[in-house]
């Protein structure tokens, strides 16, 4: 019973927070939630995160919504390796309740994060948070697209021992099946006649 009011105090805590942080960006710029909310929604759909650039670019927040979202969350916001995510677990969850509780709403957010990362150059960064959206998404097609970017594969295949190789296998499966059955029809309409 104790551990439940102080789960219920802290899920109060991080509405007074927001409510806050929202009543800020009302008074003094005479704008709506809809920044905070993006904010929090693209953050929690994401990986493990995403920079302050990203969530820029992907939200459409104004640098100056952004620093006052950001400094008022505070402590609840940890930046790793670049990369700006929830410090505790709890606040993730406080989101999924009470901002995509709807699977349209963390549908939406995770295609917003598909849309920008979809025609970036293919880098660590793009292989780490695209395909996992389109898994989430259960975008079977969209992963068969994604994989036939040749440069991802030679990253993902570099090592086999690494994670990212570990990834690509399991989101080939993903695509394509167990037995991973139409690969090869689906690569050979992509390579010229002489290679094979």
């Amino acid at each position: 019973m104790r551990k439940d009011n102080k789960e219920l105090e802290l899920k109060d805590l991080y509405g007074l927070v927001i409510e806050r942080i929202g009543s800020v960006l009302k008074k003094y710029f005479n704008a709506d939630a809809s920044d905070l909310i993006n904010f929090l929604r693209t953050i929690a759909v994401s990986r493990n995160g995403l920079s302050q650039y990203e969530i820029e670019q992907i939200t459409s927040i104004k640098p100056l919504y952004f620093s006052i979202i950001r400094n008022n969350l505070d402590y609840h916001i940890a930046g790793k390796n670049g990369l700006l995510d929830f410090f505790h677990y709890s606040l993730k969850e406080y989101v999924y309740e009470n901002y995509l509780q709807k699977n349209e709403e963390e549908k939406k957010a995770r295609i917003s994060i598909v849309n920008y990362f979809k025609d970036k150059n293919t880098d660590e960064r793009k292989i780490y948070e695209f395909p996992y959206q389109l898994y989430n998404l259960n975008d079977k097609e969209g992963m068969k697209k994604a994989l036939k970017d040749s440069k991802w594969l030679l990253i993902a295949t570099e090592n086999r021992n690494s994670s990212r190789y570990f990834e690509l296998t399991e989101y080939i499966r993903f695509a394509y099946g167990d037995p991973c059955i139409g690969i090869k029809e689906s690569f050979t309409a992509e390579i010229p006649e002489e290679l094979y």
